[in-house]
Order: structure tokens, then sequence, then C-alpha cells
């Protein structure tokens, strides 16, 4: 039994020895393999581990920096182990036990979240070649030992790695010296590659971080006068510190310029040299190394690294000396050239500047070139040039460069408070402050607002005249040496001397151009008659004269001081300063009589409570002694007039005068002429129209335009209604006619249009707002101020007002007002004729309706029907709304027909009673506008507010009324009167014709019952009744045709004046008097019938001219024939007698031939009218005939 134990151990032993060859020769192969000594730490320990079932293993490599181990590869399965050992790592570190490479095992304990464990600790030296360079540690579970076999793998595992490590280390150092190498040679050949110093510096600092495995770095240069350094490289920092000035001993960079020794810092967080300044930065360890050059330190780089690298060694710390020494080589080399170049440049600028100056055409070329070489030639942010105004005797700022905004917009900015202007210009060289931010010299709150740090002050003086101040401004702190303060001197000399020559020479061209401007502007003046054109003229030769920036003109109008014009410079659109103050300078000037000269308002008691920062000289406009009026010429800023200057504007002011005297007189005849040629184009306009609604629009459009009014209108006076209503407007604002009418409407003596009217006096308002008439009308005159009425009358009749109004106050003068006056009176014409003509053309248009109005009813021989047909056709062709006609009955009126209301029979009143009885006992017609006022009024349409009544009358008898009435107040007018008197004319007569039928119809009855009754007594008594039955059939056709003839006639007469031609209308009158008196005449034939019966009647025979007769019967028809297409001749023998007849009953034969031509007459006939004369049986007779 133990034989066979023995050989199992054996075979076990066998089996771990092969186990650990194969575990030993895999980590070999991988340590030739792996280049890098952390990842070979890692993967060693990370094997062993697993492979041989350690709970905790791990490999800690001793740093040159603080000869400690530090753990660089770990593994295992027990966490809360590794967790204790990285603990004690951070507390205390490791220290080496011993430097032998034999094993130490020992029993251990740890505390961890769960309680305290104990575990097999071995312990391990990492030696090579006699030098130990670290530790291998692995640890076992209590419950378990360490085979002998394990330790001696762990020994031979601790040799390899620690050749590994080493070789790896050497491979390392070899590729470092390389890169050092060609590090460097890179560095010779930037140094000779011409780079500016800052670039150069930035690819140091770039080389050297990535050299030395850096996260970031810097490079301060020293600046031993001020005993600190500042920040010119800041790389891969979390800031950019760049411009970061440190004193000597503050910070790694401070220390090592003062002390002039290398400083590493493994945990710059913890150093207690740290600088506030970089508080709040992120890197771990900081490196930092003077450079020097000749002993002295020039500067300082340093290499920075953050937590996740080793902090420096001094092999780091070395190389980074060798690089040290090199940039201080490269920094005063780039320092000596820089020198070079800025002394070649300023020497450049010198001469360019000397060159310019006899080059420049003007002070300001001067002054640009000047102070921009000079700022080139220093190296300045901003510059600012101040002249010296000898006048003023202060510094005057000319131009401010390098930067966005003026001075003039710093808040309370004032060149006084600069006073290292006075103070250079009085010591006579240029004055440097290497400290601008503060008093007395300059004021902190601006060298804050201007960056300024570093400020020259170059004044321009030949050593008796001072000429100005170049300021430089510098945003850094820079020293100025004295050879660049001699350049500044020789340069402000030169231009000193030129700007006297130029001041000279400008003197003399200042004093041609005034000469040669005169001139000019004695011809421009001289060339124009207009008041606002020579105003322009004088303002423009003004400003360009003295190159001032805006010139007023006040002149006198009725001893009062007014703005007049004004004008700006470069054609700029300001407000104009338009009323000028009491104690201002212009009633000083014109006061005095004098000019004012004001180079500084805000030096001047006249400008004490208005200043504006400028120049001012008034000039009295004078003529003859008198005043009529001030220039003021004016600059934006301080101006020093020199003689030149205000003899130029003096002799200009003259000539202005008598200019400004000569346009009032041009503009006074032309406003004269102008006022005539208004007045004959509204004449013009006028008289080719006669519409009353036109000639007032022409009127007012004419008016308006020629006042440059805000408005013009017209109103037309109702004499019935006593209202003012608006006819035309013509407005600037855009408001249509249409939308005014009705608010304009006025009563009489309402508003001033009414009062204009009712007094029937022209008025002028210069300030409607305080005058009592005036009515202002909420969106239609708002803007009104000032107007001009007058009144439009004919005779002695008042037709309207006409009114121009105005938006400024006193817009109008007499003139104005005088030529509305006449305009009126052109226009009360032309309306006057427009209402004659509208009433002519009224009045042919009442003809026309009489006339439809007649022909229609003259269709009716029933009494009856005819009374319904005349009161519808007034009632509906003439649109009143009632209309009623009464018949006489002995003494009562009684109704006979209506229309518009209900009709009853039985209506009847006495002649003694109501309106109607008035019309009747008066035998007038009555036209009552209000029936509530008339006392003979009887109710008969309770909703009757006003009535005409008028009566028919035959022969002067009334036979009846025509009584029209209206339920509207004023809704009859005279007009109505007038037309229902013509139209009760002609139905009275057709009332007459009427009750005639009715007669001889009551009469053929009377025959045709005497007939039936006797015709069975005599056949004799019935031939006769039948042969008066005929008669009287005969006799009303008869009757008919002859009232149908002159009716016709009428009718086509009335149709004429209508259609014809107006030369004509006498001729087509006197037609229809002719046939009127025709018709009368008919008619007293028929009552003269009865009178033949009776044997009462006799002819009354007079001498006449048959072809006289004969030709006014056939002109009269000529156009009844033409509508049948006939044709009406005419033949009359030239030398016929008088005859002796009775003429109208001649004329009447003569109609009814021609009538029955005219019906029987085939179309395409034709008629002939033939007198002849005859001789038979020795007598001489003469014949008519009808062919």
């Amino acid at each position: 039994m133990i034989g066979h134990g023995l050989m199992a151990l054996d075979q076990v032993q066998e089996e771990a020895l092969t186990q650990y060859e194969r575990l030993l020769s895999t980590l070999r192969s991988f340590m030739l393999r792996e280049r890098d000594i952390p990842a070979l730490s890692k993967a060693t320990c990370e094997l062993l581990a697993s492979s041989l079932n350690y709970c905790s293993i791990w490999l800690a490599l001793i740093e040159d920096h603080d000869q400690q181990a530090h753990i660089i590869g770990m593994a295992g399965d027990r966490p809360e182990l590794q967790t204790f050992i990285l603990a004690q790592e951070a507390q205390t570190g490791f220290s080496m036990a011993c430097d032998d490479p034999a094993v130490v095992v020992s029993r251990s304990m740890a505390q961890g979240d769960r309680g305290e464990f104990n575990f097999e600790h071995a312990r391990l030296a990492l030696c090579h070649e006699g030098h130990v360079m670290g530790e291998l540690h692995a640890c076992l579970d209590s419950d378990r030992t360490y085979p002998a076999e394990e330790l001696q793998l762990l020994e031979i595992v601790a040799s390899d790695t620690a050749a590994a490590i080493n070789r790896l280390r050497l491979d390392q150092q070899r590729e470092r010296l390389v890169k050092e190498v060609e590090s460097l040679r890179d560095l010779g050949a930037e140094m000779i590659s011409g780079r500016e110093i800052k670039a150069l510096f930035q690819i140091l600092v770039q080389q050297v971080t990535t050299l030395l495995g850096g996260n970031g770095g810097g490079l301060y240069i020293c600046e031993p006068e001020k005993r600190q350094v500042r920040c010119v490289v800041s790389h891969l920092t979390d800031h950019d510190y760049s411009g970061t000035v440190l004193p000597y001993g503050e910070g790694a960079a401070g220390i090592a310029a003062e002390t002039g020794e290398p400083l590493i810092i493994p945990n710059y967080a913890r150093w207690e040299h740290r600088s506030r300044k970089f508080a709040t930065s992120s890197f771990h360890a900081v490196m930092s190394v003077p450079m020097r050059w000749q002993g002295q330190v020039t500067g300082v780089i340093h290499v920075l690294r953050d937590h996740s690298t080793q902090p420096f060694s001094q092999a780091d710390c070395d190389l980074l000396m060798l690089y040290a020494n090199q940039a201080a080589v490269v920094l005063e080399n780039a320092r000596l050239l820089e020198d070079i170049k800025k002394r070649v440049l300023q020497l450049g600028q010198l001469t360019d500047l000397s060159q310019s100056v006899m080059l420049a055409g003007n002070l300001e070329e001067l002054l640009t070139s000047y102070t921009q070489r000079l700022t080139n030639m220093m190296g300045a942010d901003r510059w600012a040039f101040f002249q010296w105004d000898s006048e003023l005797k202060a510094p005057v700022l000319l131009e401010l460069a390098g930067s966005n905004s003026s001075p003039d917009e710093d808040s309370g900015f004032r060149v006084d408070d600069l006073k290292i202007i006075d103070a250079a210009l009085e010591a006579g060289t240029p004055l440097v402050v290497e400290s601008a931010l503060g008093p007395p010299l300059f004021p902190e709150w601006l060298g804050e607002a201007w960056e300024a740090k570093t400020l020259l002050a170059a004044p321009v003086t030949d050593g008796q005249t001072w000429q100005g101040v170049a300021l430089l401004i510098f945003h850094d702190e820079v020293v100025i040496r004295p050879d660049e303060i001699e350049l500044i001197e020789q340069a402000s000399a030169q231009v000193a001397l030129t700007m006297g020559k130029m001041g000279a020479l400008e003197t003399e061209r200042k004093r041609t151009r005034a000469l040669e401007a005169l001139r000019k502007a004695s011809l421009s003046l001289t060339s124009k008659l207009e008041v606002s054109a020579v105003l322009e003229s004088i303002l423009s030769n003004a400003l360009d004269l003295v190159a001032a920036d805006d010139a007023h003109i006040f002149l006198y109008d009725k001893k009062e001081l007014k703005f007049a014009a004004a004008k700006w410079a470069d054609g700029k659109l300001n407000p104009a300063f338009v009323t000028p103050r009491p104690e201002g300078i212009t009633h000083a000037v014109a006061r005095s009589g004098e000019m004012i000269v004001i180079p500084d308002v805000d030096r001047h008691d006249l400008f004490k409570d208005a200043s504006w920062g400028g120049a001012i000289v008034g000039l009295p406009l004078k003529v003859r002694e008198k005043i009529v009026g001030v220039m003021n010429v004016a600059f934006l800023k301080p101006h020093n007039f020199d003689t030149v200057e205000l003899v130029a504007l003096g002799l200009l002011a003259d000539q202005a005068a008598i200019m400004i005297q000569n346009a009032i007189l041009f503009e006074s005849v032309d406003n004269e002429r102008r006022f005539v040629q208004l007045i004959y184009d509204v004449a013009q306009e006028l008289v080719n129209t006669l519409s009353q609604d036109e000639i007032l629009q022409r009127a007012v459009s004419l008016t308006a335009a020629h006042m440059n009014a805000h408005s013009c209108e017209a109103f037309i006076l109702n004499p019935v209604t006593k209202i003012l209503q608006p006819r035309a407007s013509a407005r600037s604002d855009g408001l249509g006619f249409d939308e005014i009418r009705e608010k304009l409407t006025l009563e009489l003596g309402e508003g001033l249009s009414g009062w204009v009217a009712q007094a029937g006096q022209p008025v002028m308002v210069g300030d409607i707002r305080s005058d009592d008439r005036w009515v202002t009308v909420a969106g239609v005159d708002d803007d009104v101020r000032s107007a001009i009425c007058a009144p439009l009358i004919a005779g002695a009749q008042m037709l309207g007002v006409m009114g121009v109004y105005h938006v400024d106050q006193d817009a109008y003068t007499l003139e104005h007002l005088d030529l509305l006056v006449a305009i009126a009176r052109q226009v009360s014409v032309a309306v006057s004729n427009a209402q004659r003509y509208e009433e002519i053309e009224r009045r042919l248009t009442e003809m026309t309706v009489v006339r439809q109005v007649v022909q229609v009813v003259n269709r009716r021989l029933e009494m009856q029907a005819l009374l319904d047909e005349v009161v519808h056709q007034v009632g509906e062709v003439l649109g009143y709304p009632v209309v009623e006609v009464y018949l006489m009955e002995e003494r009562d009126l009684v109704l006979g027909a209506t229309h518009g209301g209900p009709f009853d029979p039985d209506t009847h009143y006495h002649i003694s009673k109501g309106i109607l009885g008035r019309v009747v006992r008066t035998n007038r017609a009555a036209f009552i506008p209000d029936v509530s006022k008339d006392p003979d009024y009887i109710v008969g349409f309770p909703d009757t507010a006003c009535e005409i009544a008028v009566p028919l009358r035959v022969e002067g008898v009334v036979i009846g009324v025509l009584n029209v009435e209206s339920p509207e107040f004023n809704g009859l007018t005279e007009d109505d009167v007038r037309l229902l008197t013509l139209l009760a004319d002609q139905l009275a007569v057709a009332v007459e014709n009427a009750a005639l039928y009715e007669r001889v119809r009551s009469h053929a009855v009377s025959l045709e019952s005497v007939v039936a009754k006797r015709t069975s007594e005599l056949a004799e008594a019935l031939i006769r009744a039948q042969a008066a039955d005929r008669l009287k059939t005969q006799f009303v056709s008869d009757v008919s045709h002859e009232l149908r003839t002159p009716l016709s006639n009428i009718r086509l007469y009335l149709d004429l004046l209508n259609k014809g031609k107006p030369d004509r209308f006498d001729d087509y009158m006197r037609t229809l008097n002719r046939e009127t008196n025709r018709l009368v005449t008919l008619i007293e034939d028929l009552l003269a019938i009865s009178r033949l019966d009776a044997g009462t009647v006799t002819p009354h025979p007079v001498s006449f001219d048959l072809n006289v007769l004969a030709r006014g019967l056939v002109e009269d028809r000529r156009r009844l024939f033409r509508d049948r297409d006939l044709t009406l001749g005419l033949s009359l023998q030239t030398d016929l007698p008088s005859v002796a007849a009775d003429e109208q009953m001649i004329s009447q034969v003569i109609a009814n031939l021609m009538t029955n031509a005219l019906n029987y007459t085939p179309a395409g006939g034709s008629v002939t009218v033939i007198t002849r004369k005859l001789v038979r049986n020795g007598e001489t007779w003469v014949t008519l005939a009808v062919r």
C-alpha cells in the first residue's frame, strides 16, 4: 500500500512539473513579444493567477522619483483583497523588505467588507544583474500552502520578468535618445528657418511636450526690469494662459526664473508654492526649467502631466534643460533679429513719412499719413490726433482710429480730461506713460474703455508753434527705447514744419477760393428770381464757402423774424431750427445789426442754456442799413473762423440781402400774374359746361391746386329750406365727396360757411380754433387751421359759398382772399347761367310730360272715364301720392275721381269752406307747404303734410279743382305748382270737351226718343229724324276730327322742342301758340254751333293772303305726312290777290281737306296744296285745292 501511494505521489509531481514548464514557456514567449512594460506586467499577473489559482497577485516597480515600489499590474479572484492592497499603496506605498531574490513566505491578514480574512503571502524581489527593480507578490487562500516546485517557478518568473523589463527599458531609452536627437535636429532647422519668435516657441513647446510624454506645456518670457514673467505659449492646457503674468517667486515659473534652478513637482495640487492663477488647473505633475543665456535667465519652459501618467524623472529634467538652453539661444537670436527688423522698419517708416509729408496735398492727408506711419513704426493698437486750436487755446480731436467707436460716444468724454496732451505740448518732447490707467494724465475709466496699458503722446511743434499731438495707445505694457523717442521727434519736427507751410498756403488758397466762390455766388444769385431758389442758392454758397455743416435764414415778416429756409451739407435732411430763441444769436444779430462770431458755443453766454458743442456765425442781411433778415452758418464742432472766411461771408450776406429783396418783389408781381391767370383759367373752364356740379367741381379743383390747400369746398343754398348743401370738393387727404356730403350739410348761419352765406361777406380766419363761428366736423377737417370763404352772389340772389382751408395757421393773406372773391364772382355768374339753363330744361321737360298726359286724356270723351284717366296719369306719370279732381255743381265742389286714396262719390265741399273753396273763390292756385298751419284746411287724408290745389278754368270760369297732396313736409314745391297749373289748363279743355260731348250725346238721345214716338205717325218725320241722326253722327265725327288735328300738331311741336334744333325753338313756339289758338277757336266754334242753330252767329270776313295761310298749314303738317310715308307738296301762284273771307273758317276747311288726304292717301303717294287765280265772267276768283 505504501508503495502504491508513493507511486501516485510521484505521478502527481511529474504532472505538476509538466504544467509549470508549459506555463513558464508561455510566459517567456509572451515576454519576448510584448513591447510595453505595464501591459507585460498585467498579462504576467493574469496568466499566473488563472493558471495557479492565486486569490491575488501583483507586480510593483521602483520609481526613480521617490524610490518607492508602485503597482503596475494586478490579477486574482479576491476583489476585496485587491482593494485592500491598493488602499495600502495609496496610504504608505511599498518599501523594499530586502534585495534577496529568494522567496519570502509569510501568513498575512487583511480587513475586508465582510470582516478579516487570512492568506498565504509569497514575496519575491525582481533582480537583474544584482539590481533590484521591484517585487512580485502572490497570495493563496489560508487553506493552501505553496509547494516547493511552485516557489521555484515563481523565482524563475521573477527573474525572467526583471530581465524582460530591463530589456524593454533599454529599448525605450534607445528610442527616446533617437527622438531627442531628431528633435534637437528639427529645432536647429527651425532656428535658422526665419520664423517669427512666437511660432518658434510654439514649435519648441510642442516638441518638448511630445518628447517627454507630457499632456501640455508652456513657455514664459522674463521681464527683468519688472521682475515678472509673461506666458507667451500655452499648449494643450485646459485654459489659454497666454498673457498671464507672474511675479518672480510666484508659481513654478516665477520661482524657476528667480532662482535659476529647475523644478520637478510630482503633485502640483499639493505643492505649497502653487499660484492662485492656476487654482482650477487639472494638471498633476509639473516640471519647470529656466532658459539661460550668458548666465541670465531669459525665460522658463515647463511640461505638464495629468494623473494618468508617471511623475517626471531626473532624466526628463536633464533633457528639458538641454532644450531650455537651445530655446534661450533661439530667444536671444530672435530678439536680435526682431530689433534689427524693427529698426529697419522704423527707419523705412521715417523715410516714407518724409516723402509723404512733402507730397501731402492737404492737412488731413498729412496728419493721416503721419499718425498711420507713426503707429506702424511703434506697433501701436490705436491712435488719435489732437490739433491745437490757437483761437480756443485748446486741443481739438480730429480723428480716432483702431476702434469701432469714437471717443465722443464714450460717456462723459472731454478732451480736457486728457491732461497728457497738454503735458506733452508743454514738455515739447514725446511723453510715455507706461501705467496709463489712472490720474492725473489719463482718466482710469477711459483707459479701461480703450484697453490702454501704455500711452505715447508725441507733440508736433517747431519749437515755437504748437500744431498738435499724436497719441499712440498700446493694449500691452510696452517699453519705448530712447532711439525710438529720437525717431518720433524727427518725424514730428518734419510734420510741424510742413503743417506751418501748409497753413500759410492754405490761407492763400482759402482767400482765392473765397473770391472765386463769391464770384460764382454772385452769378448764381443774379440768375434766379424765385424766393425759394434764391434762398437755396444763398445757403448752398454759404456752406461751400466755409465748408460748414448747416445754414439757416430768417426773414422779417411784418416786424416779426420768421424762419425762411435751411440747408445741411451733403444733402442731409435734418429738422430745421424754425423758432429762434429770443435771447439767442439770431435776435442778437437782428437787434445789433452786426456780425456775431462764436467759435465754441459751449463757452459763450448766448448758448449757456442751449449748448451743442459746435461753432456758429450770425450775419445780418441789410439793404441800405435796413435789416431784412439774419443768416446763421454753423459747424457741428468748434471752429476757428479766420479773417478770410468772415470777410467772404460778410460779402455774401450783403449780396444775399439785395437778391432776397429783389426775389420778394418778383414773387409779389408773379403772384399777381398767377392770380390773374387763375381767374382766367377758371373762367375758361366754366364756359365749357352748363352743369352746376361740374362748374363747382372745376372751380374748387383749380382753386385748391393753386392755393396749395388742404381742401376747397363749394356749397349751394336752398332758398326754401335755407340749407347749405355741399356740391363739390377737392381734398388732399383722399376723402371722397360721397364720404363727406352728409357731414358738411349746414343751416344758414351755422359754421363759418353758414355765416358767410347769411352775412353775404367774405371772411379770412388765421386760426379757426379761436373763432367762435367755426364748427369742427370730426374726421373731415381735424387738421385744418386756417380758412378763407367767399359768398356766391348773382345780382341780389345768394347762391352759395366757396371755402378754402389749410393745415397751417395764417396760411393765407388778403391777396388770397381777394383772389377767392374774384373767383367766386366768376363761379356765381356760371352757376346762375346753369340754373337758368336747368330751369329751361325743366320747363321743356314739364311741357313734354303735360303733352303726354294731355294726349292720353284727350282720347277720353266720357266724363267719368276722362276724370279717372286724369287722376291716374297725374298720379302715376307725374308721381304724386294723392290726386283728386273736383267739379262744380252749382255752389258745391263734388269729388269726380281720386288716385292714391278711397273714392267716395258723395264727397263734396261748399265753395265757402276749405282750401278748395278758397281756390274757387279766388280763382287762384293754392300752395300749402304745411297744411297744419293753414286755417282753411279740412282733413281729408290723415297723413297729408302739404297740398297744392289748382283751379280748372274755361274762359276764366272755374269749372273744377285739381287737388294734389303729399304725406311729406316740403314734398311739393313751387315747380309742382307751375307744372300743375299748366296741366290744369289743358285738363280744363278736356273736361269742357267731355261736358260738350255729354251734352251732344244727351241731345242725340233726346232726338232718338222723339223719333221713336212719332215713327208711327209721320214717315216724313221718320226721314227727318234719320237725317238728323246721320247729321248728329257726322257732327260728332267732325268735332272729334277737328279737335284731334290741332292736338296732333301740338304733340308734334312739343316733340320738336325736345329733340329739334334750339335755333328753331322760336318757330316751334309760334306754331304751338297758333295751334293752341286754333284749338281754342274750334272749341269756340263748337259752342257757336248752337248759336248758328239759333241764327245768332255770322262770319267775319277780313282781307288776308291765302298763300300765307296755305304755307303755314303745310309746314305744320309736313312731319305728319312724312311719318305716313307721304310727300306733301305746295304749289302757290305768286301774284295771288288778297281775299275777303272769314280766315278762321277757311283755315278749318283747308285743314279738314288735308286731314282727309292724310287718312285716305296710300303710303308712298303725294299730296299737293295748290292756289290759283281764275277769271270767270269778268270776275277774278282765287281757288285752293288739295290733290
